[in-house]
């Protein structure tokens, strides 16, 4: 699984969810919506995340 730099460990420490991605309906690796701050969202699969079909803003702070 693909490492992230500003999410350590995803396969660890994300909350996976059986709800089909969103945008895709793939049922592999998906996050909980929550992960992306919109409350329409349910479920991002990372291949779908991977693509940049949807990201998260990460603040100026966790950046430095």
């Amino acid at each position: 699984m693909r490492q992230y730099e500003y999410f350590k460990n995803v396969e660890k420490n994300a909350v996976f969810t059986e709800k089909k991605c969103q945008f895709c309906g793939g049922d592999k690796n998906c996050l909980e919506g929550i992960y992306f701050d919109q409350s329409d969202l349910r479920s991002v699969c990372l291949s779908c995340f991977d693509k940049r079909v949807i990201g998260v803003d990460i603040p100026d702070y966790l950046k430095k």
